[in-house]
């Protein structure tokens, strides 16, 4: 894994964003959290515990996070046992992201309710191997008061198309539960002309497997785990049923151009 060093600004208020609006951007209030995948303990790994409800195909998975089971206006981290968490794109983002802001709330101060480390990871792979991985600056996090409001910042040196990203953040032990609060997240950058987006892979009731992919795309892909797929591998025409845990492997084309690969284990 390559680590990087960054210079990070933690940002006081929300009005110092980016001129230009996010490529993608989610909130974690209720009408974003999923109504099936959803959890309120946390030590469980929440596959779309966040659907982006303007695009469906655009979802993350949470660890560390409780919702509370919808019962919260925004996900919460931080426990008295459970000491990491983590919130990671299910998808590739098209645009080559080049910053991304996580607004969040401290909704306590008692002792220990304190962050140790935060890091953004980027990587090709959806399980985040051979990530690029960024220190994010957080321990002014420790000072805010009850209830109060800042902006943690990542700048990306190497900015790429179709990378998945995964925000982790590690918390000292605490008497209180749920005391970070993740409030919203703007990813920045640019589409690159000619990018393809790489498709979504979900799974839905009676473990039917579906694909989505932009307005024209074409899908290919495989199941066996190892295989990448290409234009000569099955092409997706409809959702297929899966009996056992299963990796797939799916590729987008459109106007002869190819996306990278989405990984997801079903």
């Amino acid at each position: 894994m390559r680590k990087f060093l960054l210079l990070l600004t933690t940002l006081f208020t929300f009005s110092a964003a980016f001129a230009q609006d996010p490529a993608v951007s989610i909130t974690t209030v209720q009408a974003n959290q999923s109504t099936v995948n959803k959890t309120n303990q946390y030590n469980t790994d929440v596959a779309g515990a966040l659907v982006n409800s303007s695009d469906e195909t655009q979802t993350w998975s949470t660890s560390g996070f409780s919702s509370n089971n919808n019962g919260w206006a925004f996900i919460a981290a931080g426990n008295k046992r459970i000491y990491t968490a983590t919130i990671t794109t299910d998808f590739a983002i098209a645009a080559a992201i080049n910053k991304v802001e996580v607004a969040i709330t401290r909704r306590n101060n008692g002792t220990g309710d304190e962050i140790t480390s935060a890091k953004l990871l980027v990587s090709a792979n959806s399980d985040m191997s051979q990530a690029d991985e960024y220190e994010i600056a957080c321990t002014a996090f420790n000072s805010l008061a009850k209830n109060a409001k800042t902006t943690f910042s990542a700048s990306i040196t190497t900015p790429k198309a179709n990378q998945y990203y995964q925000l982790s953040f590690t918390f000292a032990k605490s008497k209180n539960n749920g005391y970070f609060q993740v409030d919203k997240i703007d990813y920045y950058g640019e589409v690159e002309a000619g990018t393809v987006a790489a498709p979504s892979i979900t799974i839905g009731d009676n473990n039917m497997v579906s694909i989505t992919a932009e307005d024209g795309a074409e899908i290919y892909y495989t199941t066996d785990g190892t295989t990448v797929p290409t234009t000569a591998s099955s092409k997706y025409t409809a959702p297929f049923a899966i009996t056992k845990v299963t990796t797939v492997k799916a590729i987008a084309v459109l106007n002869g151009k190819q996306s990278s690969v989405t990984t997801k284990e079903l």
